[in-house]
Formats: structure tokens, C-alpha cells, sequence
């Protein structure tokens, strides 16, 4: 008898490898560490001619899938053909990697949104951001099952399919231990609070007018932003010259905990017309990890978690600064051993491996196939 094909799970991404490493590539990473071949395909890349299939230095077990969009113009095409070619664009993957695809694991509604052209593999829907929205309803329709990471994403999706399950972002493990340079850990020891962000600086949701006006509220706070910001962004025209605020710029993801445990609040900020959106930032479970509070703007996943931040009210950020000035006159109480320990035991609940073992629960319960044993 011939023995039967190697099987891989298929992650389809919006976000390039070598993109920030957000929640697809440590799901990915985790499925490898655990012995499953994974497919990661990165966005369309229109310089490229053809389906190409490379191994990823350093990560064992993961292969990264790159070519051109599909056909352009396919989301016009009639649904039977535009299904028919994407199946013969999985097969021709399927030939290359030398693999069944047994899992297709869907990050984005933009492509791909209808899981049909799947056939019989385990079709997986997960939405971690409210504004992919191009063709969600399809993606939930065609998919077995569907994740998402706010109450916001479930009540979209859930008229489309009766098993739509929430999870939180995951903690990403640390690869590396780096140590901070002199100079920075001159900084980060310097006298008196020390606030961080970390994140894209220049991102649109982010409330840079309240963030300026904070920071020259506190000349006494030393403010360090970890992430990349542009020379000529507004923070930058604004700040530049400030004594109290260091500029990081972006650093390697295994350097953040160092940074994180020496700064005694950690500060989200976003503006208040996308609360919704920004219901779940992915930064909440590496700001949790450090014990260190959290200084926030209304942020609803954790609405009910007021011992882990500090948060302001929903639809508005007029309080922020009042808050965050409430919270530096206790922050004994709010960085207390018990609580800094709370924090950190939520962020240890919900590492990517424990995240996969709540999926393969949910697998279960809908009876489902494993992700770790389907043929």
C-alpha cells in the first residue's frame, strides 16, 4: 500500500513574514513547535511571476508561500469559476510543497474569503481585526468554525455561523535574551516615573494630540516610545527638544520585555472614534506580561477587568489625563505585588500554546478534526 502524503496546515496572512510579528505568525510558530508543517502565505507580491515555495531561516517546520494575486479582477468572476481556480491553485501548492493541505486557516477576508474552494479540509475563520471587513459574512459562511478577538467581531459574524468563538490576542514567547545597551539602561534608571507606548507611532488611530498634551502636562514623567515614528510625524514636530521623552525606534520584539520591566506604567492611546476598532490591541498581553500597570483609553475586551488597568470611559478620552494623574498619586496600589502578579498570571493563561489548546477544545466540542491529526 503507498503511504499516504505528508499533510500542512495552510495559514493564509494579510500581513507579510516579514511584517512585526503579530498573532498569524506566532500561531504559526506554534504549530511548528508542536510538529506541523506549515504553509504561510504572504500577501500578493505583484513583482513576482509565478507561485513560489521557500523555507524560512531559523523556523523549522514553516514555508513561506509568495506570488502574484491569483487573477486580477477575480472577486467579479462568477462564484463557480472563481472557486474552481483557487482550487486548482491549491493543488498546484499542494504539488510544490510535496504536501496534502489538511487545514486551511484563514487570517483575512480580502482573498480566499470563500472557504468552499476547500473542499472537505478543516476550514478555519479567524478575524482579529474589526476593519477587515470586504467579505467577512462569505468567510464565516463557508468556514467549520470562527475566531475572533472582540464582542464586537463575534456579534458580526455570529448571524453568518453558530460556532463563532472569542479568543484573546496571544502572549508571544521570547526567543532571545538581549540585554539593554549602557545608555539605555541609564535612561530607563534615570530619576522619576518612567511611562512607555510601544507600537507604531505614526498609526492613524492613535490620539496624538492627547498624547502631546500629556506629556507636557508631566514634565516630571520620563516617557519612552518604543516603535517607529517618522521625523516629520506630529509627535516628532511637537516633542522634539522635550527633556522628558526618548525615542526607541523600533527594536527587536525579544528586546521589549527588557525595556517594559524597568518603566513603571504603560500607557494605550487611542483616539476615541476608534475604540471599536481598537478593542483588543495585540500590545496588551506584553504590557500585561511586565506586571507593570496600564494606563488606557476605553479598550472594551478589558472593560471588565479593572484590576488588571486603569481605563477611561467609553466614547471619550476627556478623562485621560486625570486618569493617568489618579494613577501616578497610587502607584503603589496599582503596582502592588498582588496585582502586578494578576497581570502577569493572565498574560501566562493565554501564551499562543494555550491559545491552541482553547482552539483544539473548541474542535472538539464542535466535532471537528485536530489540527494535529487531520488526514
Amino acid at each position: 500500500m503507498r503511504p499516504s502524503p505528508p499533510t500542512a496546515v495552510l495559514l493564509i496572512s494579510p500581513e507579510p513574514w516579514e511584517a512585526h510579528s503579530v498573532s498569524k505568525h506566532h500561531y504559526a510558530r506554534s504549530l511548528a513547535r508542536r510538529g506541523r508543517s506549515v504553509l504561510f502565505v504572504d500577501p500578493p507580491d505583484p513583482s513576482l511571476r509565478e507561485l513560489t515555495l521557500s523555507p524560512i531561516p531559523d523556523e523549522p517546520g514553516i514555508r513561506l508561500v509568495q506570488g502574484p494575486s491569483l487573477l486580477p479582477g477575480l472577486r467579479f468572476l462568477p462564484a463557480s469559476l472563481r472557486r474552481w481556480l483557487e482550487r486548482r491553485w491549491l493543488q498546484r501548492l499542494e504539488r510544490l510543497a510535496g504536501a496534502r493541505v489538511s487545514v486551511v486557516w484563514l487570517f483575512e477576508n480580502s482573498r480566499f474569503y470563500d472557504l468552499s474552494f476547500a473542499g472537505d479540509r478543516l476550514r478555519i475563520y479567524h478575524q482579529v481585526d474589526l476593519n477587515q471587513n470586504f467579505h467577512p459574512a462569505l468567510a464565516a459562511r463557508t468556514a467549520d468554525i470562527c475566531f475572533c478577538t472582540t464582542e464586537l467581531i463575534r456579534q458580526q459574524l455570529s448571524p453568518h455561523h453558530r460556532c463563532v468563538y472569542r479568543l484573546h490576542h496571544g502572549l508571544a514567547p521570547v526567543y532571545e535574551s538581549l540585554q539593554l545597551a549602557a545608555i539605555q539602561r541609564q535612561r530607563l534608571a534615570a530619576p522619576g516615573v518612567q511611562a512607555a507606548y510601544v507600537g507604531n507611532l505614526d498609526m492613524a488611530y492613535l490620539d496624538h494630540d492627547l498624547l502631546v498634551s500629556l506629556i507636557k502636562a508631566h514634565p516630571e514623567v520620563q516617557f519612552h516610545f518604543v516603535g517607529a515614528c517618522s521625523p516629520d510625524s506630529f509627535l516628532r514636530r511637537h516633542l522634539t527638544g522635550s527633556q522628558n521623552v526618548y525615542w526607541w525606534g523600533k527594536v527587536t520584539s525579544s528586546l521589549i520585555p527588557r525595556i517594559l520591566e524597568c518603566v513603571d506604567l504603560q500607557l494605550v492611546c487611542y483616539q476615541a472614534s476608534y475604540h471599536a476598532d481598537q478593542a483588543s490591541p495585540h500590545k496588551f498581553m506584553e504590557y500585561l506580561a511586565s506586571g507593570r500597570t496600564i494606563v488606557a483609553t476605553y479598550t472594551g475586551e478589558y472593560s471588565q477587568d479593572a484590576d488588571l488597568l486603569a481605563m477611561s470611559e467609553n466614547g471619550s478620552n476627556d478623562g485621560y489625563i486625570a486618569l493617568f494623574e489618579s494613577v501616578l498619586q497610587q502607584l503603589d496600589h496599582w503596582n502592588s505585588p498582588q496585582r502586578m502578579a494578576a497581570r502577569q498570571a493572565f498574560a501566562a493563561d493565554h501564551t499562543y500554546e494555550r491559545q491552541l489548546q482553547r482552539i483544539e477544545a473548541h474542535l472538539a466540542a464542535e466535532c471537528l478534526p485536530s489540527l494535529f491529526s487531520v488526514n
